[in-house]
């Protein structure tokens, strides 16, 4: 295994790290341009929030990550990995047991709102890390929370 160090991102892991801390719903998007250190900055969180004793048994993570030209980039490999991942860790079976598009892409949703209730009863939280969506077919983007959450966007640009 490569164990790669990050510089010069310390303050924006302590931001993520401070609103997943100080943030019960929402949705954190990192937007900027293309080889900017995007995906290695998720994976240090990811890393971080696995490791950290502050996140231990109250953070469960998933992680998806999308490459243009892959089965990744649509929808229903989306659906199908995130249903595995709900029903494995929450037995919550809606998606997985779906026939079509349309009633995995609602299922989706009532999965989601399962999970809150179930997060929220149990003051614990599920952070979703989908990485790549500039890579992913129009189809996938309506799978991105827009109601019901506060948003936090950072968007650090080089120029």
């Amino acid at each position: 295994m490569i164990d790669i160090k990050i510089f010069g991102r310390q303050s924006e892991i302590q931001l993520m790290q401070n609103w997943i801390s100080n943030t019960n719903t929402g949705y954190f998007i990192i937007w900027d341009v293309p080889w900017i250190g995007k995906s290695l900055l998720l994976s240090e969180i990811n890393n971080i929030m696995k490791s950290s004793p502050k996140f231990s048994g109250v953070i469960y993570n998933y992680v998806y990550y999308i490459r243009r030209g892959t089965a990744s980039e649509h929808i229903e490999t989306y659906l199908n990995k995130f249903g595995d991942f709900v029903e494995k860790e929450f037995s919550i079976k809606n998606i997985k047991h779906s026939s079509n598009i349309k009633e995995k892409t609602q299922a989706y949703w009532d999965s989601l709102d399962d999970l809150s209730e179930i997060m929220k009863n149990k003051n614990e939280k599920t952070i979703i890390i989908i990485d790549g969506l500039d890579e992913a077919s129009k189809d996938l983007f309506q799978l991105v929370p827009k109601s019901n959450y506060s948003p936090m966007t950072w968007n650090r640009t080089p120029f």
